[in-house]
Parts: structure tokens; sequence; C-alpha cells
């Protein structure tokens, strides 16, 4: 419940090799408890390992971002 979407892009790493790099977006959570905590650190280890397993070409880099709400400004 804690993952709202994910966005994945191909492009190469740092030093120039292949890469997925997969973002899961949470909603923004002030104090999340040790329990969600480990629960995602639990899927995304699990997405990380799938990935690896199925040898794609590509190193996945997994993370995750706080879903952030578009300010409306007035000019």
């Amino acid at each position: 419940d804690y993952v709202i979407d994910y966005q994945v892009e191909a492009r190469d790493d740092h030093q120039g090799n292949p890469a997925f790099y997969i973002r899961f977006i949470v909603e923004p959570d002030d104090q999340p408890s040790p329990e969600k905590i480990r629960k995602l650190n639990r899927f995304l280890g699990s997405v990380e390992t799938m990935l690896l397993s199925l040898s794609l070409g590509r190193w996945p880099y997994v993370q995750v971002s706080e879903k952030r709400s578009l300010l409306d400004v007035a000019s």
C-alpha cells in the first residue's frame, strides 16, 4: 500500500555501463514505522534480485522517492 507509482528509465550509469533506474514513488510519511521501513526494504531487495536473475544486460538501480505535490503559483 505504501508504493503508489513507479518509473523506469534505461540509460548508462556514471561509469558508462548500461543500467535500469527503477524509482518507486511512495506517499510522504513523516514518521514511518520500523515495520514499514523493513517491508519496503524487503520489497526493494526482491525487485533487485528478480531483475538480476533475468540477466537483462543492465544493472538495476532501485530507488525510492516521495510523492511531491505541485504548487500552483499565480504570477
